[in-house]
């Protein structure tokens, strides 16, 4: 499931990781890591979370369980060493999950909406699909709704600090009734440190359908500030940053022959 490359080159150097149900095996892993780690990271598999570390010639993968009384984790980052915060779940009337190390968790948050003009809870919580990554030192994290141009910044203990509303085209105030019609934004997420990058569409799935252009990629700080965007010039659906080489690694589901690598201009 998983192949190692060494840096900068990208030279091959082993692959990990078999899906099935058996012990050590992978069953439903999560497209987004939970948590990076110096030499590693760890990612949601179900109700487990898969604690990879990576070695020069073999990874070593540890399991714990997530025992909250339910299985749905979507989103899940790591907020602290034993607490995270997850998507509240389609069905919940708040945004967000607060998951404590007693087993205890805590709904919160609420939606720029209510459910009035979808007809139910479950079709305003499917509009407002969110990506949410927390900063490396844990001191914040950052949700971007996926269907319109916004995003809110909030400190470790929940308080809001940033509800940015971006007004640029194409776009829409508030997400479409109808989901085909809806624009799809952000479809990847990555933070650093020092900022905030997304890996954007900007399309309806009709103009996705039919390849009507390339995504680009959009640089913020962590006080909201948008401060540049790339067009590329192919076709990815995930990537990470390194701002020490000034590379961005893209992948594509559709090619998995290939690794892109984009020089990242200074900031």
């Amino acid at each position: 499931m998983f192949q190692c490359f060494h840096l900068p080159d990208l030279t091959f150097q082993y692959g990990f990781g078999t899906q099935g149900q058996g012990p050590g095996d992978f069953f439903l892993p999560s497209i987004s890591p939970v948590e990076h780690k110096k030499n590693g990271f760890v990612m949601l598999d179900g109700i487990n979370l898969k604690h990879i570390s990576v070695e020069k010639d073999k990874a070593i993968v540890q399991t714990s369980t997530l025992n909250y009384g339910f299985n749905c984790f979507n989103d899940l980052i790591s907020i602290s060493d034993s607490s995270y915060c997850c998507n509240g779940g389609f069905e919940n009337e708040k945004e967000f999950r607060f998951l404590y190390p007693d087993g205890n968790h805590e709904s919160w948050g609420e939606y720029p909406e209510t459910e009035e003009r979808f007809g139910s809870v479950l079709g305003r919580n499917q509009a407002y699909i969110k990506m949410t990554v927390a900063k490396p030192d844990k001191s914040c994290f950052v949700s971007f709704y996926q269907h319109i141009r916004r995003f809110r910044i909030y400190g470790k203990d929940g308080e809001l600090k940033r509800d940015v509303i971006l007004d640029i085209l194409p776009g829409q105030e508030r997400p479409e009734v109808d989901d085909y019609l809806r624009f799809i934004h952000p479809i990847s997420v990555h933070a650093t440190d020092s900022y905030i990058y997304t890996l954007n569409l900007d399309m309806t799935t009709e103009e996705i359908e039919n390849w009507k252009t390339t995504p680009n990629i959009q640089v913020f700080d962590w006080e909201g500030k948008p401060l540049t965007q790339y067009k590329l010039d192919c076709f990815i659906n995930t990537f990470v940053v390194d701002e020490v080489a000034n590379k961005i690694y893209g992948a594509f589901v559709e090619d998995e022959d290939h690794i892109y690598v984009f020089n990242l201009p200074r900031l």
